[in-house]
């Protein structure tokens, strides 16, 4: 039994556990490997624990390294790998070996993994073709008693799992370039049944497992996020044998457990894994994956930057278009719609000493737009005319001495002026509204010049930004003469 660890308590917890359940008719060894441990940590376990193996590793070698250096002194015929912050129940060794002995096509077996309040969190696992995974549900946590058959599957946790010694080392051992942890589990799965062996998920083997207890979801995250990469780049063949995730766990579930089994070959030739060659190996790989995380967030942090910029553009594009709103529902045909400050429409800062009431409602290229409904007291307008009046002014001074102000009404040019005087000007336009009524509203676009704006013309740091500031705006029914 091998129990790679990293931390005192959940060791120590692990252990305990062991010495209150383990079967007194199966003889086992306890190995416990200090991964990248201190010199206190394991004076500490000496002082603790008895008849337990400790094999120790300056440096972390993840999880796949760890379990290979326990292997290394290993003797048994069976392999467990049981996770520090597991604890097991009673039965738990019994119920894995007694489904060795009756199975043996089986290369490796798993049980069933409760967390520690006692619901189900997993019962063998369902691999889908993009390399994604699921426990053999969707939805609601079923209960702990669900999954009480014994079935093949795709593969088993490494939280608890058992490996014959002759496939583990026929495999070359857990592949190590899964570092430091994510896809271990799946990987050993998928070169176990290269070999013609399967896996097994038996229910009456149960342990208890903290499960993600400790380290940095985003971190997490990243890790299995890359290690899916890895898997996907040494399995993408295989994989296309796997389902497409649909929705139809049940359809998965069953397709693993009735998965054709070749005979296990008379002999296990190993295989060349990925396995660092020495304590050095392993320091790089851990600096290695610290800069790609560090990559990682920074790519992050400037796609949320970037993300952050475009919401408060939409949201400032939102509650301009809620004012305008606004200001079409307060303002109906034959009234007068004020911009200005005092008009409480629009208030828009500006530079230059010129109060922002003389400024009005700013434009440029892109046009405001604004829809006055004819109401029912607007009476049969087909041989009226229509007066349209607009109070605006231009941005000028030294530089630029004009800015064009066009109006259209339904889309037809109405008003197209340039102005070169200072203040508030006004511009009249009379129609006839049959030509413009038929929808029941009409439509007054005011379109001023972005090449006029202050920006473009050199007027230096200027908040406005747009050349033409709407102050009012009207339209009147003309009786006829």
């Amino acid at each position: 039994m091998i129990i790679p660890t990293v931390t005192l308590d959940l060791v120590l917890a692990a252990l305990r556990s062991l010495a209150r359940n383990a079967p007194q008719d199966i003889p086992f060894e306890t190995i416990v490997v200090l991964n990248g441990s201190s010199v206190e940590f394991a004076v500490s376990l000496n002082e603790q624990v008895t008849g337990v193996r400790i094999v120790q590793s300056a440096v972390n070698r993840g999880l796949a390294g760890a379990a290979n250096l326990g292997r290394g002194v290993a003797a048994g015929e069976l392999i467990v790998v049981l996770h520090d912050d597991a604890e097991i129940e009673p039965g738990w060794l019994e119920a894995l070996t007694d489904a060795a002995d009756r199975n043996s096509q089986a290369g490796a077996i798993g049980g069933k993994v409760l967390t520690l309040d006692g619901r189900l969190q997993n019962a063998g696992m369902v691999l889908w073709s993009d390399a994604t995974s699921a426990p053999p549900w969707i939805g609601e946590t079923p209960p702990p008693t669900a999954f009480d058959e014994a079935r093949l599957v795709d593969y088993c946790g490494t939280s608890s799992l058992l490996v014959r010694a002759t496939v583990w080392d026929a495999i070359g051992g857990l592949d190590e370039r899964f570092y430091p942890a994510y896809y271990v589990d799946v990987d050993l799965a998928m070169s176990v049944r290269q070999l013609g062996y399967s896996v097994l998920y038996q229910p009456a083997s149960r342990i208890r497992h903290h499960g993600g207890a400790s380290g940095d979801p985003r971190w997490r995250t990243f890790v299995s996020a890359r290690n899916r990469m890895r898997f996907i780049e040494k399995w993408g063949a295989a994989l296309e044998l796997q389902p497409v995730y649909d929705g139809d766990i049940d359809a998965a579930v069953s397709r693993a457990a009735t998965r054709s089994q070749r005979p296990p070959p008379p002999e296990c030739r190993p295989s060349v894994m990925g396995v660092m060659a020495d304590e050095s190996a392993y320091l790089d790989a851990a600096r290695d994956l610290a800069d790609q995380y560090r990559r990682h967030l920074s790519e992050a942090l400037d796609r949320a930057d970037r993300e952050a910029l475009e919401t408060a553009r939409r949201l400032a594009d939102l509650e301009q278009e809620v004012a305008d709103l606004r200001a079409i529902s307060r303002y109906l045909f034959g009234h007068r719609i004020e911009f200005h400050a005092n008009g409480d429409a629009q208030r828009y800062l500006c530079a230059g000493g010129h109060p922002p009431e003389d400024w009005g409602r700013w434009l440029g290229s892109e046009p405001f737009r604004i829809v006055l409904p004819l109401d029912e007291s607007s009476g049969d307008l087909s041989t009226s005319h229509l007066r349209l009046h607009l109070e605006a002014v231009s941005y000028l001074d030294d530089v630029r001495k004009v800015s064009q102000i066009a109006v259209a009404v339904d889309g037809r040019s109405l008003i197209v002026t340039e102005e070169t005087q200072p203040g508030v000007q006004h511009y009249t336009a009379t129609f006839a509204a049959g030509n413009y009524s038929a929808t029941g509203a009409i439509v007054v676009t005011v379109q001023g010049c972005d090449a006029m704006s202050p920006s473009s013309t050199g007027g230096g740091d200027d908040t406005r930004q747009l050349s033409v500031g709407i102050v009012a705006l009207a339209v009147d029914r003309v009786d006829p003469a």
